[in-house]
């Protein structure tokens, strides 16, 4: 069996998004430098793109390329920390940023605005998009687990029942 990588294979592509992420977040100006002052707190790479979304303390988010490291957008609209970020899956150019300002927005990366925004009643500290549908699942200090439709940003479902915060989701594919 050939265990060596192409560079045009998606095990490449991950490769190189982690050692944009590691060089990123430990070479600090010696690597891609893409958030100024405020710390980077959530990361996440295109699932067929050379493309990152970072989100920082401040709440900013920035679209960064993968093969020269500058930034090829600057997400604002938060008002506190950016906890998760997620790219959609598919045909849909989107992205999802999700704050503690209990706030989800969604993006549309080829103009950088957004499309649309949800609220949890408390802060979110982690997303996901479905694999192969405009969904998205979010959870939240409120104790819940939501589904929203990102297209509309409307609340498809609540899922209710802990008595604390849910600090992170993962959704079985």
């Amino acid at each position: 069996m050939d265990r060596t990588v192409g560079t045009n294979t998606m095990e490449w592509r991950l490769i190189r998004c982690v050692l944009c992420v590691v060089c990123c977040v430990l070479c600090g100006g010696g690597g891609i430098s893409v958030h100024d002052e405020d710390p980077i707190i959530a990361l996440a790479c295109h699932p067929s793109q050379l493309l990152m979304l970072s989100g920082d303390e401040g709440g900013t988010a920035k679209l960064t390329n993968l093969n020269n490291g500058k930034v090829v957008a600057t997400l604002n609209g938060h008002k506190d920390s950016i906890e998760a970020v997620d790219f959609a899956h598919g045909t849909n150019a989107w992205c999802a940023t999700g704050s503690l300002d209990c706030k989800i927005r969604v993006w549309d990366t080829t103009t950088a605005q957004c499309r649309t925004t949800m609220a949890h009643d408390d802060k979110v500290v982690d997303l996901m998009w479905h694999t192969n549908q405009p969904l998205l699942y979010s959870c939240s200090m409120d104790g819940t687990v939501r589904l929203w439709d990102g297209r509309s940003g409307k609340n498809v479902r609540k899922w209710h029942g802990h008595t604390k915060g849910v600090l992170s989701i993962a959704v079985a594919k």
